[in-house]
């Protein structure tokens, strides 16, 4: 039979529990605070700033930005980010979402080889994470490995047909594969699933554009730059539309006013494929140095 514990027993187990409790849970805050402060930081452009505060008129449209004081940020490096996530890391090993982030602080400096060993790490510890297995296919795409990553998101479609980042990555796999007419239905798929967003707009935009529907690409480019449904259009979507379109000045005059923007995707522009036909224009190398964008190593 289980022996019964004294009240005096049960009191001291009790507090032992909860000192235990206490211990982890603020071992997991701390993770979860260098993790997340780390990954903000990796993608915040490096400048001093004006915050701006968006007004909105009666029905809810964006009219503009009221400029208030200027805030200056820490210039973030990958050194610095890949130094808090190996501290991360070396608290709990098995926490995936320091892999999963570290993943993509390597995969914005092009070690390639790397962040897969991140993410699939990631992956092991959290199987059925939409968004793990998701950046898992991204980091294909970036190195440039489009058939794998076309594998990768349809397993990550497998668990969720409607999952609407892996739709548009899919996407963008298919067009930078040539595959138009499948990239231009998996941006149809993601628009019933989440609306006219002006990410997919933009995205249903570049795959117009890229094989020969230059008429639908300008009027779904006319619609981005008047939103009225797509509501807020990042000036980064916009930039891809006018490469797709072969517009380079316009699309790097984009491209500078997401760098003062704080537009965080800008960390990618040193490795993503859409912005191959730009790298050797002289204005494009000296935004990329600007914001401190390092060579990808392809490691």
């Amino acid at each position: 039979m289980p022996r019964t514990l004294s009240a005096a027993a049960q009191e001291s187990l009790s507090k032992l529990l909860q000192k235990l409790s206490n211990f982890l849970q603020t071992g997991n805050e701390q993770l979860a605070y260098i993790t997340d402060l780390t990954a903000s930081r990796l993608c915040a452009a490096p400048r001093c700033v004006v915050r701006k505060f968006p007004s909105y008129d009666k029905f809810g449209r964006l009219r503009g930005c009221d400029y208030s004081r200027k805030i200056r940020r820490q210039v973030p490096s990958i050194s610095a980010s890949e130094s808090r996530f190996q501290q991360a890391l070396a608290l709990n090993p098995n926490y995936a979402s320091a892999h999963h982030f570290y993943s993509i602080c390597l995969m914005t400096a092009g070690r390639q080889s790397e962040a897969l060993a991140e993410i699939t790490r990631a992956e092991e510890l959290d199987p059925l994470s939409l968004i793990i297995s998701s950046v898992h296919g991204w980091i294909y795409y970036e190195g440039r490995e489009f058939d794998r990553a076309l594998y990768q998101f349809t397993k990550t479609l497998e668990m969720d047909p409607k999952y609407v980042p892996a739709l548009l990555d899919l996407g963008a796999s298919y067009l930078r594969n040539g595959e138009y007419s499948k990239a231009i239905s998996k941006f149809e798929e993601a628009k019933t699933a989440d609306g006219e967003t002006g990410r997919i707009l933009a995205d249903l935009a570049q795959a117009y554009a890229l094989s020969g529907q230059k008429s639908e690409a300008l009027k779904t480019l006319h619609r981005l730059e008047h939103p009225l449904k797509a509501g807020f259009v990042s000036t980064w979507d916009l930039s891809l539309v006018h490469i797709a379109l072969g517009d380079k000045t316009r699309a790097i005059e984009l491209l500078e006013k997401a760098a003062d923007e704080r537009v965080g995707w800008v960390i990618l522009l040193g490795v993503d494929p859409a912005f191959d036909s730009l790298r050797a224009e002289p204005r494009f190398e000296k935004l990329k140095q600007r914001l401190g964008i390092p060579r990808p190593s392809r490691a």
